[in-house]
């Protein structure tokens, strides 16, 4: 990171998982603002104690923007007190010539 920071404008991280606490700190060093994708956690989340405050590490208070997969995920975020012009929903893209719902025949013919 330090080595090429001309060469990037922001910082996009995966989670609020311990491993990304350094490259944050390292991003907030560098003037390097910090994008959240949030796939999984869910801010406050039972059994996840460590993520609101990993995400306050990781600068939820100063953050640009929080991307999520889900409205549920965009609705937890605000619900964390993340100002909601800062949370977008940005749902998993699908290549719809690889992936579609199956027919009335593959649905028959799958497994219970």
């Amino acid at each position: 990171m330090l080595k090429v920071a001309g060469s990037y404008d922001v910082v996009h991280v995966h989670g609020c998982s311990q491993k990304n606490v350094p490259v944050a700190i390292l991003a907030r060093l560098l003037g390097k603002p910090i994008v959240l994708t949030s796939a999984h956690q869910r801010p406050g989340r039972a059994g996840r104690r460590q993520a609101p405050r990993r995400a306050r590490i990781l600068g939820a208070d100063a953050r640009r923007l929080v991307l999520c997969v889900s409205p549920d995920l965009c609705a937890r975020w605000t619900a964390a007190n993340l100002p909601a012009d800062r949370v977008r929903l940005t749902p998993n893209g699908v290549d719809t010539s690889r992936f579609r719902p199956a027919d009335a025949g593959e649905r028959a013919r799958a497994p219970a």
